[in-house]
């Protein structure tokens, strides 16, 4: 197949993601939050927030991780299942299988690139995956302040608590002293939910 034809099957296929609803709601409080606005807000964030984490990072390689990070869920969609490490293992796996199949409709050098992106994030080893998952996890949190939504958590059938989340978020934070601190004070304001 031509390259040109590749690239825009992947683009008309990526599409989807505009379609995938996320738990977490917009400021409206009536309108969920779907994967392109997501990833959008992780961007600003880490525009924003590049120069306060005093370190040095590849700032593109973190830009394309923040745009392929949730890419799998075109197909499984978004499962909130952080508590769960039973199900956790079957959504990986259903997750690993999506994402293959998304990126075998791209030519073989951009889905070898974009396998070892993805890769990369999922094992949180360098710099650049730290970062971005680090933003993943203060972006639902500024999210679900900005609508007002932490309160909604007692209607969901998990055991829920600022406390808990900041035990959940705090690895993935902590490498940073910005933005531990940020986490911090995003959990003390999620308290007064509780």
């Amino acid at each position: 197949m031509e390259r040109y034809q590749q690239i825009m099957n992947f683009m008309r296929e990526i599409e989807k993601m505009k379609l995938i609803i996320r738990i977490s709601i917009l400021s409206d409080q009536k309108t969920q939050e779907d994967d392109t606005q997501h990833s959008r807000h992780m961007a600003m964030m880490l525009m924003c927030l590049k120069d306060e984490m005093w370190l040095e990072f590849d700032m593109l390689k973190a830009m394309k991780m923040i745009m392929l990070h949730d890419l799998w869920e075109i197909y499984v969609g978004d499962s909130f299942i952080a508590f769960d490490k039973e199900a956790k293992k079957l959504k990986d796996q259903r997750e690993k299988e999506s994402l293959e199949k998304v990126l075998s409709l791209l030519p073989d050098d951009l889905s070898s690139e974009f396998r070892n992106l993805t890769d990369e994030y999922i094992k949180h080893e360098t710099i650049e995956a730290k970062i971005v998952k680090a933003i993943d996890q203060l972006q639902y949190k500024i999210q679900y302040l900005v609508s007002w939504w932490l309160y909604k958590w007692k209607n969901v059938d998990i055991e829920r608590s600022a406390e808990k989340d900041y035990e959940y978020g705090r690895p993935r934070v902590e490498f940073n002293e910005y933005l531990h601190d940020m986490f911090k004070k995003l959990v003390a304001e999620a308290r007064q939910y509780d």
